[in-house]
């Protein structure tokens, strides 16, 4: 099977979805653990009594922000699960007619207890 003729399938579809998944997960995770987070632990430093009050106003935009993102990427390892059983439930990939016949023809018989047997 050719890889344009892989996406076609079943299993080709179920495997875009799966990696569509992960790319988003890995996006939205690097955006909360190296983003959304440290700026939030920044804005969480104790300040002075004199500074402005918005970095609180920023501080719990940006926890929201990061449970939203954690919620998010939940759904997506769950929508991943669900893709991997959709997977496990196809029936085998096989080869079309064609291919079957052409690699009978060139599979040599073998030998076994007197009879031929082929592969």
């Amino acid at each position: 099977m050719t890889t344009g003729r892989l996406w076609e399938t079943p299993f080709g579809r179920i495997l875009a979805w799966k990696l569509a998944f992960v790319g988003a997960m890995l996006v939205r995770s690097v955006l909360h653990d190296f983003i959304i987070g440290p700026a939030s632990a920044r804005l969480a430093q104790p300040r002075p009594a004199d500074a402005p009050s918005s970095p609180d106003r920023q501080a719990l935009a940006l926890r929201r922000a990061a449970a939203w993102i954690g919620r998010l990427n939940l759904l997506l390892a769950l929508e991943l699960l669900l893709a991997v059983a959709l997977v496990r439930r196809l029936p085998p990939l096989t080869s079309p007619p064609s291919v079957r016949r052409r690699r009978a023809a060139e599979t040599p018989p073998e030998r076994s207890r007197g009879s031929f047997k082929w592969r």
